[in-house]
């Protein structure tokens, strides 16, 4: 349930295509309410928990997808894989990034 939420939908794309400023102006002024950013927080949860069954699992699912993104890149939406892929990695990346944030905050909050 978590990679479908991530991937680019065909509204996506279409929107992208018709006027990729105003889709990019949209992306990032609603990032606080998307269904992608909702699983990114997903993704930064179950982490907490299973952090390493998570980050095993998904790093298995990004290397199937640019392994099909290479098998089929002259499609014309190929990118969507990759997309999702790079999509992944800054979710799981944000993830460390955000720990390492919290714990510095934590230790300069007790000195």
């Amino acid at each position: 349930m978590i990679v479908p939420q991530l991937r680019l939908r065909d509204s996506d794309l279409e929107l992208f295509d018709m006027n990729p400023q105003d889709y990019i102006r949209v992306d990032l002024e609603n990032d606080a309410d998307t269904r992608r950013r909702n699983t990114v927080d997903l993704i930064h949860g179950l982490c907490v928990h299973f952090e390493a069954e998570i980050s095993t699992l998904l790093k298995k699912y990004v290397g199937m997808l640019i392994a099909e993104y290479e098998k089929n890149k002259q499609a014309k939406n190929a990118f969507v894989q990759k997309d999702l892929a790079m999509y992944i990695v800054l979710a799981l990346s944000a993830k460390s990034q955000q720990q390492t944030l919290h714990g510095s905050r934590f230790v300069l909050l007790l000195a």
